[in-house]
Protein backbone atom coordinates (compact mmCIF):
# COMPACT_ATOMS: atom_id res chain seq x y z
CA UNK A 1 0.00 0.00 0.00
CA UNK A 2 1.49 3.48 -0.76
CA UNK A 3 2.06 6.38 1.46
CA UNK A 4 -0.95 9.37 1.51
CA UNK A 5 1.47 12.48 2.09
CA UNK A 6 0.06 16.01 3.60
CA UNK A 7 -1.16 17.09 -0.07
CA UNK A 8 -3.16 13.96 -0.60
CA UNK A 9 -4.88 14.13 2.09
CA UNK A 10 -6.05 18.46 2.31
CA UNK A 11 -6.43 18.19 -2.36
CA UNK A 12 -9.97 18.77 -2.45
CA UNK A 13 -10.23 20.01 -6.11
CA UNK A 14 -13.72 20.56 -7.20
CA UNK A 15 -15.55 18.49 -9.79
CA UNK A 16 -17.86 18.95 -12.14
CA UNK A 17 -21.45 17.26 -12.21
CA UNK A 18 -24.80 17.14 -14.41
CA UNK A 19 -27.77 18.91 -12.69
CA UNK A 20 -30.55 19.74 -14.75
CA UNK A 21 -31.58 23.21 -15.21
CA UNK A 22 -28.09 24.62 -14.07
CA UNK A 23 -25.36 25.45 -16.45
CA UNK A 24 -22.48 24.47 -14.07
CA UNK A 25 -22.37 23.04 -10.80
CA UNK A 26 -19.06 22.17 -9.25
CA UNK A 27 -18.59 20.02 -6.28
CA UNK A 28 -15.84 18.81 -3.95
CA UNK A 29 -16.14 16.60 -0.67
CA UNK A 30 -16.96 18.29 2.46
CA UNK A 31 -14.36 18.21 5.17
CA UNK A 32 -14.41 17.06 8.53
CA UNK A 33 -14.58 20.92 9.76
CA UNK A 34 -17.43 21.16 7.48
CA UNK A 35 -18.94 18.34 9.09
CA UNK A 36 -19.09 19.93 12.90
CA UNK A 37 -19.78 23.31 11.53
CA UNK A 38 -23.08 22.03 10.02
CA UNK A 39 -24.10 20.27 13.68
CA UNK A 40 -23.46 23.70 14.83
CA UNK A 41 -25.55 25.79 12.02
CA UNK A 42 -28.36 23.28 11.92
CA UNK A 43 -29.68 24.28 15.55
CA UNK A 44 -29.35 28.33 14.08
CA UNK A 45 -31.95 27.08 11.58
CA UNK A 46 -35.38 28.92 12.31
CA UNK A 47 -37.99 26.86 13.50
CA UNK A 48 -34.90 24.44 14.36
CA UNK A 49 -36.73 23.34 17.48
CA UNK A 50 -40.09 22.41 15.77
CA UNK A 51 -38.70 19.73 13.34
CA UNK A 52 -38.77 16.41 13.62
CA UNK A 53 -35.68 14.12 13.67
CA UNK A 54 -36.28 12.98 10.38
CA UNK A 55 -36.67 17.27 8.85
CA UNK A 56 -33.17 17.74 11.10
CA UNK A 57 -31.23 14.61 9.20
CA UNK A 58 -32.90 15.81 5.88
CA UNK A 59 -31.86 19.46 6.21
CA UNK A 60 -28.42 18.43 8.24
CA UNK A 61 -27.88 16.49 4.44
CA UNK A 62 -29.28 19.59 2.61
CA UNK A 63 -26.32 21.86 4.33
CA UNK A 64 -23.67 19.39 4.20
CA UNK A 65 -24.53 19.28 0.60
CA UNK A 66 -24.40 23.57 0.61
CA UNK A 67 -20.56 22.63 2.08
CA UNK A 68 -20.19 20.74 -1.08
CA UNK A 69 -21.45 23.12 -3.51
CA UNK A 70 -18.41 24.96 -4.90
CA UNK A 71 -20.58 26.70 -7.65
CA UNK A 72 -23.52 28.29 -7.75
CA UNK A 73 -22.39 28.97 -4.30
CA UNK A 74 -25.15 29.30 -2.36
CA UNK A 75 -24.76 30.09 1.76
CA UNK A 76 -27.80 29.72 4.65
CA UNK A 77 -29.43 32.90 3.55
CA UNK A 78 -29.68 31.70 -0.23
CA UNK A 79 -30.59 28.22 0.83
CA UNK A 80 -33.29 29.99 3.10
CA UNK A 81 -34.58 32.30 0.65
CA UNK A 82 -34.99 30.17 -2.69
CA UNK A 83 -37.96 28.59 -4.05
CA UNK A 84 -37.68 25.07 -1.86
CA UNK A 85 -38.46 22.69 -5.22
CA UNK A 86 -35.53 24.91 -6.66
CA UNK A 87 -32.99 24.67 -4.00
CA UNK A 88 -33.77 20.74 -3.07
CA UNK A 89 -34.14 19.51 -6.27
CA UNK A 90 -30.06 21.22 -6.39
CA UNK A 91 -29.04 20.10 -3.22
CA UNK A 92 -30.28 16.46 -3.39
CA UNK A 93 -28.70 15.94 -6.78
CA UNK A 94 -25.18 17.36 -5.03
CA UNK A 95 -26.18 14.76 -1.73
CA UNK A 96 -27.13 11.52 -4.48
CA UNK A 97 -23.15 12.59 -5.80
CA UNK A 98 -21.47 12.46 -2.46
CA UNK A 99 -23.34 8.96 -1.10
CA UNK A 100 -22.71 7.54 -4.84
CA UNK A 101 -18.38 8.56 -4.08
CA UNK A 102 -18.99 7.49 -0.33
CA UNK A 103 -20.50 4.13 -1.79
CA UNK A 104 -18.04 3.90 -3.98
CA UNK A 105 -15.19 4.29 -1.34
CA UNK A 106 -17.02 1.73 1.01
CA UNK A 107 -17.03 -1.02 -1.99
CA UNK A 108 -13.32 -0.60 -2.49
CA UNK A 109 -13.02 -1.15 1.12
CA UNK A 110 -15.26 -3.92 1.32
CA UNK A 111 -13.07 -5.77 -1.56
CA UNK A 112 -9.95 -5.08 0.18
CA UNK A 113 -11.08 -6.83 3.58
CA UNK A 114 -12.61 -9.94 1.51
CA UNK A 115 -8.99 -9.98 0.05
CA UNK A 116 -7.09 -9.80 3.50
CA UNK A 117 -9.67 -12.18 5.04
CA UNK A 118 -9.05 -14.90 2.51
CA UNK A 119 -5.26 -14.36 2.90
CA UNK A 120 -5.75 -14.55 6.32
CA UNK A 121 -7.67 -17.83 5.73
CA UNK A 122 -5.43 -19.07 3.58
CA UNK A 123 -2.16 -18.21 6.14
CA UNK A 124 -3.71 -20.09 8.87
CA UNK A 125 -4.40 -23.72 6.58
Amino acid sequence: MEDIGLKQLIDNEPVGIEVEGFEEVLVRFPTIEDRLDVKVELVKLPGYKYLSEQERLTFEGYLIAIKALVKPKVDIDIFLKSADVKIMSLLEEVWDWYNEELKSLNDKREVRLKHFLQQKKENNQ
